[in-house]
């Protein structure tokens, strides 16, 4: 019976313990509260002002210290709606050095009576006096919870102290938190200001070049890239992998042959799992990312704010949560990382060499991050400015599509590692954001070759033989191009009109692979602002020229099969615009339908149907990177069986043509050059430039080009029609 009551005493005093945790500024109960927690935590409705503890950081090598600190207060409802602890800190290089409150110091466990109250977390910009934040263990267990609630990551305002401040000097009633940190107020009119330490991002394996835009990259995170060494200053400095509470950690974003790790200190470990930071990193939630021990080779102290260096030793475990409050990991598994292999042959400085790097696998970060590293190993290996063309290949594997394989040229006269990474960013961000499903990125391999040279060329005109053709007839298209520094030359190729194409003008454009799509979907908007007539399809639901149809796919394989339908830039595309429209369903563009079918199809109320303009593409490769276009006019027209013999030239001038083409189109394709620079010699149709350059345009006879095209419509009037047959009448009686 003695026993039976005990038992219910310690069930009453449990729940009494649980009931006064749950004062806490969080609406659900403390998430799988254990016996040791209870035992080694105190909660923060029991903290007061006047307390006095210490706390535990690295503040050289691996080594563990205290540090001691004075509660100021508690303030309400201060971080996301719960509380943060007001602290002063002291003691060692604290004091000794003046560095105040350093970044790198997040997660530092703060102590009193031996129980852990929660992390330093928070500091104030400009202010010598180590005054901060300190946010309660209770909320950074949140991040343990198996059923996280969504919470809004935003801040809340200024709170009043409970009684005022003096701090370097000046009196302070208020405190406020400014998350972004962009201007750093310190104390303005009585408010004291603080931020989120700084999380130091450790950068090795790059240059500063890179670094400062892997800064941009994480601006909106409040983290500050800086450069560090590759591994631990002292190869002979004890590790501990338990990762104690005060131990120096570290969760990274790359690893390998560049380095990114961002170091704070653990502030609790029960059993294994981890709590730092008192924090976020980065504020993204469920991540995958390596957890590292880390040396701290030193303080920078700074009037700014004072940083940690230091660097990752050795992961060892994993980071599973990136909450408002902290980060949570655990140890033993590693975390699964995107393999990126780099492999730089550089031909003008006779340089090779290939790059191991692991990059985070997540959404937001991973194409960016990727793009970043793989600009920086080319620009490692070729950092001159200068003319260099660079050959891109890569294979990515990925969830869903298996392995993706392109391959592409590009050139810049000053920085080609900048031009080198489109192409592999462009698909990364594909897949990261597409709207069908989640894919997991499995490995990444690129392979690039440089040389010193420049083979480019800007598209000038382009001409055809006639300007009226038949349908299912193929169009012989001329291309005059001027390569750099070089000789105007002209090309010849081909594209086929569809034998169901309807009567009509239809665009032919030309232009470089290289030529940026803006420019060619703009260039395409004006030319089509002029509805026809007889299409009653609005401009604004088509398609532009141009553009690679990733709107209309209907799962990730269309979507990356049409990525993989890209011009590349040492290509040139010749293309057909038609007067009619394509029919696209589930993905599948059907185009050439007949009218009937069409029109019946174009009157579906089913909502999965959309149009797309109808269009013929060519694409023929060059061995130069092609940029420019070019277009012009030509007429479709059908023969009709009246016009298989040529009418007899009349003696008279009532005859008349009706033609439905302009005078600049029976010419030939005199759309892409002025009609004053047209002239005819002995030889044929020629254009004569700006310098005078004669250019013969292919062996158009001087008199058919002068003349009606033989396809022209005839028409005769009624009286020359009645002379005619007078004419024939008389001719058969003699």
């Amino acid at each position: 019976m003695s026993i039976y009551r005990r038992s219910i005493v310690c069930i009453v005093a449990f729940a009494f313990i649980i009931t006064a945790l749950g004062t806490v500024a969080f609406a659900a109960s403390w998430p799988e509260p254990s016996p040791a927690d209870v035992k080694n935590i105190m909660p923060v409705s029991e903290v007061k002002r006047g307390m006095r503890g210490y706390g535990l950081t690295v503040f050289h090598g691996t080594k563990i210290e205290k540090f001691d600190v004075l509660v100021l207060g508690v303030l309400k409802n201060m971080n996301t709606g719960r509380d943060l602890i007001m602290v002063r800190v002291g003691g060692g290089i604290i004091s000794s050095r003046g560095t105040g409150i350093i970044g790198g110091m997040s997660g530092s466990p703060v102590y009193i009576s031996g129980k852990l109250i929660g992390a330093i977390s928070y500091g104030a910009t400009f202010a010598k006096e180590p005054v901060g934040m300190v946010t309660p263990i209770a909320d950074m267990l949140e991040a343990w919870d198996s059923n996280l609630p969504k919470h809004a990551t935003g801040y809340s305002s200024a709170q009043s102290l409970p009684e005022p401040l003096t701090i370097d000097g000046a009196t302070v009633n208020k405190v406020e938190i400014d998350p972004d940190g962009r201007n750093p107020r310190g104390i303005d009119e009585g408010t004291l200001y603080m931020r989120p330490l700084m999380t130091t991002m450790m950068v090795s394996g790059m240059s500063q070049r890179g670094i400062d835009k892997l800064a941009d990259i994480l601006k909106p995170f409040n983290i500050r890239p800086m450069a560090g060494p590759g591994g631990a200053s002292d190869p002979d400095a004890e590790i501990d992998s338990s990762l104690k509470p005060g131990s120096a950690v570290g969760m990274s974003l790359a690893s390998g042959d560049v380095d990114l790790t961002g170091i704070g200190t653990v502030t609790y470990n029960r059993g294994g799992r981890i709590l730092a930071f008192g924090h976020p990193m980065l504020g993204i939630g469920a991540v995958d990312a390596p957890m590292t021990t880390a040396y701290i080779t030193d303080v920078l102290s700074s009037y700014y704010s004072s940083n940690k260096m230091g660097a990752s030793i050795k992961t060892v475990g994993r980071i599973f949560q990136d909450r408002p409050w902290c980060i949570a990991g655990a140890l033993g598994a590693s975390p699964k990382m995107i393999p990126v292999t780099i492999n730089i042959k550089d031909e003008a400085f006779k340089r090779d060499r290939v790059y191991q790097i692991k990059v985070i696998n997540h959404p937001l970060l991973a194409p960016r991050l990727i793009a970043l590293v793989t600009n920086e190993a080319i620009y490692n290996i070729h950092p001159t400015p200068g003319d260099a063309t660079a050959e891109v290949s890569y294979d990515v594997i990925a969830d869903q599509v298996g392995k993706i394989s392109r391959s592409n040229v590009f050139f810049d006269p000053a920085s080609v590692d900048l031009q080198t990474t489109m192409d592999i960013s462009s698909l990364l961000q594909l897949l990261s954001a597409n709207r069908f499903q989640p894919l997991d990125v499995h490995s990444v391999n690129l392979r690039v070759k440089i040389w010193d040279k420049r083979n480019t060329a800007t598209i000038d005109r382009i001409f055809v033989k006639k300007s009226e053709f038949e349908p299912g007839e193929t169009v012989d298209v001329g291309v005059v191009m001027r390569p750099y520094k070089a000789e105007r030359i002209t090309k010849n190729y081909k594209v086929k009109i569809p034998a169901t194409a309807a009567d009509g003008k239809i665009i032919l454009t030309v232009r470089g692979g290289a030529t940026p799509a803006g420019m060619i979907m703009g260039s395409s908007a004006a030319v089509l602002a002029p509805s026809d007539d007889d299409d009653d399809t609005p401009v604004s639901s088509i398609m532009m020229p141009g553009a690679p149809g990733l709107a209309t796919a209907d799962n990730v394989r269309q979507l990356v099969s049409k990525f993989l339908e890209r011009e590349k830039n040492n290509e040139i595309v010749l293309q057909l615009l038609m007067r009619g429209t394509a029919m696209n369903i589930a993905g599948e563009k059907l185009a050439g339908l007949p009218s009937p079918i069409a029109d019946v199809m174009r009157s579906s109320r089913n909502s999965g149907l959309k149009t797309e303009r109808e269009e013929v593409k060519e694409v023929y490769p060059d061995d130069a990177i092609i940029y420019g276009t070019a277009r012009l006019m030509i007429d479709v027209k059908k023969k009709r069986l009246k016009e298989g013999k040529p009418a007899a030239k009349p003696d008279s001038p009532s005859i008349t043509i009706d033609s439905s083409s302009d005078t600049s189109s029976s010419l030939g394709g005199t759309d892409s050059m002025d009609l004053d620079l047209m002239d005819f010699d002995s030889g044929g149709l020629v254009a004569r430039d700006d310098d005078d350059t004669t250019l013969k345009i292919d062996d158009l006879d001087a008199k058919e080009s002068a003349s009606p095209d033989d396809s022209t419509p005839t028409t005769l009037t009624d009286s020359s029609k009645k002379d005619s047959e007078s004419a024939a009448a008389s001719e058969s009686e003699k």
